[in-house]
């Protein structure tokens, strides 16, 4: 009996121990499944993680490559509105000449006119005007042709007007005697333009 009850007992004890180790072994391997579901779970949202990552680098990728080109594109534009910019920058210094020679042109033509009216003005001054030239120390009369040719040629190199003018000579006579000289003189010159 004493021999049967230490098998039983050691059958209970045995069996005891096996549960407990089977209920080990469950435990161990609910342990491990559970943390092997943790660790799939961690691998998947590592995963996620990594996909999101790669997702963001592509579209940065992308975005990068677009602004690159766009980047490339604007460097064209620039470079045709720069030529373009110097085109109309060219064509305006063009114009700008332009405007400039036409006044230039228009200030010519107002000098050239002021001119005219100028010795205009002094020609018609001049048929009016009495030169007074001072001859000294002629020898001879006033009608020594010499010394009046001297005196007409130096008032026509000064005046260039159409009438003799008057020649003062020292030790000259009356003033009558000068306006009579003065006008055969005058007659004398106009009728030898006349012939040239």
């Amino acid at each position: 009996m004493a021999e049967e009850l230490d098998q039983k007992q050691t059958i209970a004890s045995l069996r005891h121990e096996i549960d407990y180790l089977l209920m080990k072994i469950h435990m161990s391997e609910a342990t491990h499944k559970y943390a092997f579901e943790a660790r799939k779970l961690k691998i998947w949202f590592l995963k996620q993680k990594f996909e999101e990552v790669d997702n963001t680098v592509k579209f940065y990728r992308g975005e990068i490559e677009t602004l690159e080109r766009e980047n490339e594109d604007l460097k064209l534009k620039l470079n045709r509105m720069d030529i373009e910019l110097l085109k109309k920058k060219n064509e305006l210094v063009k114009i700008q000449i332009k405007e400039l020679e036409a006044k230039v042109a228009e200030l010519e033509n107002k000098r050239k006119i002021q001119d005219n009216e100028i010795s205009q003005s002094l020609t018609d001054e001049n048929k009016y005007l009495f030169l007074a030239l001072f001859v000294g120390n002629i020898n001879g009369s006033l009608d020594d042709d010499i010394s009046w040719k001297h005196s007409i040629a130096a008032m026509d190199r000064c005046s260039g007007a159409p009438f003799i003018i008057v020649a003062m000579i020292s030790k000259w006579g009356s003033r009558t005697n000068l306006l009579k000289k003065v006008n055969m003189l005058e007659t004398t010159h106009k009728v030898r333009s006349e012939e040239h």
